[in-house]
């Protein structure tokens, strides 16, 4: 058993799959058809979150940016590591942001959406669809779970060349 499963004893993550099974057809003497036969099969994730559960918090621990070449272009990938430290899941989203050092431009990246379970860590990557100029930005990384939690913030000063 990895060994945060073994420190988070209170909640817990199971799949439910439902399978539809067809019933029988009689057999006919016409065989004329294709005999297609479709079935369903549905998974439901299930947490279970007792109240006791510590909320704890969500903290960064890595912030990171690279320059990926593709077709061609050169794309500029932001990256997050944070973990929970809590006892039951989380939601929320990381917005990052970029202001350019020289000319004040502020870049406002759309919010992405993250699901986190206890005592766990996970990365999170953007990739920015438009090339960004040549200089020196400060990159931030805001983590927000929701009303019940303070907002952790991280930055990062990003030098992009030509």
């Amino acid at each position: 058993m990895p060994e945060r499963e073994k420190e988070n004893k209170l909640s817990s993550n199971s799949m439910l799959f439902f399978t539809q099974t067809n019933a029988r057809l009689p057999q006919s003497e016409d065989k004329a058809g294709f005999g297609i036969r479709i079935s369903l099969e549905l998974g439901v994730q299930l947490f279970y979150l007792p109240n006791d559960g510590k909320p704890g918090v969500l903290n960064f621990l890595a912030f990171d940016y690279q320059t990926v070449v593709d077709q061609g272009k050169n794309l500029h990938r932001l990256a997050v590591k944070f973990e929970n430290t809590g006892e039951i899941n989380k939601d929320g989203y990381v917005r990052f942001e970029l202001t350019n050092k020289e000319t004040g431009e502020e870049i406002k990246i759309k919010p992405v959406p993250i699901a986190i379970m206890p005592k766990d860590f996970q990365w999170v990557y953007y990739t920015m669809e438009k090339e960004l100029l040549p200089g020196e930005y400060l990159g931030v990384a805001i983590l927000d779970a929701g009303e019940n939690y303070n907002l952790k913030v991280a930055e990062r000063d990003i030098h992009v060349e030509k």
